[in-house]
């Protein structure tokens, strides 16, 4: 058996209520499809081994993966969350007795922390809940603030809420451990760096070399203002002329502005939809190159999904991008938020064959290793001991 952060289980750091031990780990994550479903799934089968009988997970009912979530045969806590505005209006009156039937789920299960993976809007009205009887509770924060432009933000005081009353933090990169800190004050000896791992499923792993037919550029996700698509869409234009290249965009969201400008550039190809988890293999296959021009970022999920499959990434120099991207092993780090300085990096990463095989082969390596989810899950295995064996927030520990 391997315990939280430990080789032997009579170290694993026990909470007590009245003298009853509390010895279980419930992971929560309630939202209904994208990365934070295949999230709970992924981190649910790493953690499974190293805590036998000891790990429990939180799904909804209306989860994407909720098939898959029951499949892992971990005792699961379901709950029936919505599935748009009216059901999300109508199921918020059933909060209070949500609150009791996890009341008695975590006496039931014997749980003494939960780690709720997903931000959603549930959290912070049970946050409370999951500290009761002395329990403790650790959150990860993907983004301590809101994105410019980005649709249905969580609102600031449920965030506030749902950290203040966290007894430790887990974030995906050093930029957001510092917007909490510097934000929210939770102190630095409470917040914990898992760099993200990649979230795709069944990932073609292989070392790359540079093609001898134009290279195919790749922006993947959700279209928001400040992911900066119309910044690339002006970099191809600088490119004329400099290296061949083609673009393909795939994601959801696309404007009508955009995407008659997309109509009128013979190099763009334009996949306008949502895309299931199934798909991510084959597309990130049949790229060159990640292309993620953005204006700001706390990190990027497709970032670690590229690398995984020996996709050289290039970021621009913002929020956690710089962490994600090795300039010169993995990929390229833009000199600045600007088109030249974009279309420079793409036409030196597409135009020089050893650079490409070695950023090809160092994304292989870093995934592997730093971004592997063994070095993930050793992180928030480190998290969750130290807030285990500490008292609750309120006083500070080293």
């Amino acid at each position: 058996m391997r315990a939280i952060g430990s080789t032997a289980p009579s170290e694993v750091p026990r909470l007590r209520d009245n003298g009853r031990p509390f010895l279980n780990l419930l992971l929560v994550q309630w939202g209904r499809r994208g990365a934070g479903v295949q999230y709970l799934l992924r981190l649910a089968q790493e953690m499974a081994p190293r805590l036998p009988g000891r790990l429990y997970v939180s799904a909804s009912r209306q989860s994407t993966l909720f098939e898959e979530t029951v499949a892992t045969g971990l005792p699961c806590v379901t709950v029936e969350t919505y599935s748009g505005a009216a059901s999300a209006l109508r199921r918020s009156f059933d909060l209070p007795r949500l609150r009791r039937h996890l009341r008695v789920e975590l006496e039931r299960h014997r749980i003494g922390l939960t780690l709720v993976c997903m931000p959603h809007p549930w959290n912070a009205a049970v946050a409370d809940v999951f500290r009761s009887s002395g329990r403790r509770l650790v959150t990860i924060v993907h983004d301590a603030v809101p994105h410019p432009g980005e649709r249905y933000p969580l609102p600031a005081w449920l965030l506030a809420r749902e950290i203040g009353l966290s007894d430790g933090i887990v974030t995906f990169s050093r930029h957001v451990a510092g917007a909490v800190r510097s934000r929210y004050g939770t102190p630095a000896a409470r917040i914990f760096e898992a760099a993200l791992p990649s979230l795709v499923p069944e990932t073609i792993a292989r070392m790359r070399m540079r093609p001898a037919r134009p290279v195919r550029l790749l922006f993947l996700g959700r279209v928001l203002p400040y992911k900066g698509l119309d910044l690339l869409l002006d970099t191809m234009h600088r490119l004329e002329g400099r290296v061949p290249v083609r673009l393909n965009i795939v994601g959801s969201g696309i404007g009508r502005g955009l995407a008659r400008r997309i109509a009128a550039m013979p190099d763009v190809r334009l996949d306008d939809r949502w895309i299931s988890e199934s798909e991510f293999p084959r597309i990130l296959d049949r790229a060159d190159i990640l292309i993620a021009p953005y204006r700001e970022a706390s990190q990027s999920g497709v970032v670690p999904a590229a690398l995984a499959a020996g996709v050289p990434a290039i970021v621009t120099p913002v929020g956690g991008l710089v962490e994600q991207v090795e300039n010169g092993r993995t990929g390229l780090i833009a000199g600045a938020v600007s088109t030249d300085a974009l279309a420079g990096a793409i036409a030196r990463l597409a135009g020089d064959h050893e650079l490409y095989r070695r950023c090809s082969a160092g994304a292989l390596e870093v995934s592997s290793t730093s971004l592997s989810w063994t070095a993930h899950v050793d992180r928030i295995e480190e998290g969750v001991r130290r807030v285990a064996a500490a008292p609750r927030r309120g006083s500070d520990f080293q």
